[in-house]
């Protein structure tokens, strides 16, 4: 009768302690990355103009609205790499690397981005409507967006950018974080340039 009650109380014990045991994990830590790393801190931004820029607003397609990575082999498929993910929301990554990369393009600390506020009245008002900012093949990126500059007193300007960048040494994802933080100083570059000619557009 012992031997029963003792069998009756070990079956549950046992039970108990199976659901203890915690199985063989399958999850893989993420690898976080941010833009906005061209030339680290080695070359500071050279200040010799008073001039004043706001990038008001950064707007993504709904995809790419997402804090995983994205591969997009053609225009009707598109990858969500799990385990490599951005360390911030794309947009204020992409707003904080162009208003560093045109500070340094324009020679200026005098500027503001999104999402904060304005704050002072600018010289230019600047507004990125993006189409496209992903890899797209082993060995390159795309960015391609829609510019909207306003200027003070001096009109404004639409302009369109769609470009293809070089992922250089093996292809993985710290290198393809460059390329695209080449195409977002090149993307700096565009702007400053029109900026430049911006009295010609009210002209």
């Amino acid at each position: 009768m012992k031997t029963k009650h003792l069998a009756i109380l070990t079956i549950p014990i046992l039970l108990l302690l199976h659901s203890c045991v915690v199985p063989d994990s399958r999850y893989v830590e993420p690898t976080f990355y941010l833009l906005g790393s061209i030339d680290g801190d080695k070359n500071e931004t050279v200040v010799d103009s008073e001039y004043s820029f706001y990038l008001k607003g950064i707007e993504l397609p709904k995809y790419l609205d997402d804090s995983r990575m994205i591969f997009r082999p053609n225009e009707i498929e598109i990858k969500f790499r799990e385990n490599h993910r951005w360390g911030e929301p794309l947009e204020e990554g992409i707003a904080r690397s162009i208003g560093l990369y045109l500070g340094k393009e324009l020679k200026t600390l005098t500027y503001s981005v999104y999402p904060h506020r304005r704050k002072s009245i600018a010289d230019m008002d600047i507004f990125v409507s993006v189409q496209n900012f992903e890899k797209v093949s082993a060995d390159k990126v795309r960015l391609r967006a829609t510019i909207d500059l306003s200027f003070m007193g001096e009109g404004a300007k639409v302009f369109s950018f769609d470009e293809y960048f070089l992922v250089r040494g093996n292809g993985g994802e710290s290198q393809e974080v460059r390329a695209m933080d080449q195409a977002l100083h090149s993307l700096a570059k565009a702007i400053a340039r029109n900026k430049a000619n911006s009295k010609q557009i009210s002209e």
